[in-house]
C-alpha cells in the first residue's frame, strides 16, 4: 500500500514539474493565445445555455 502510495505522489510531482517547465518554457503569446481561446469556449458554452 506505501509503495502503491508512493508511486502515486511521484507521478503527481512529475506531472506538476511538467507543468511548470511548460509554464516557464513557452512563450507568453503561445499562452496567451491558449488563454483567449479557452475564454471563447467558455463564452460560447454560456451562451448555448442561455
Amino acid at each position: 500500500v506505501i509503495k502503491f502510495l508512493v508511486l502515486r505522489i511521484h507521478e503527481n510531482v512529475v506531472a506538476l514539474l511538467l507543468h511548470v517547465f511548460r509554464f516557464v518554457l513557452e512563450p507568453k503569446s503561445a499562452m496567451i493565445k491558449e488563454q483567449e481561446q479557452k475564454m471563447q469556449d467558455s463564452e460560447a458554452a454560456i451562451a448555448s445555455l442561455q
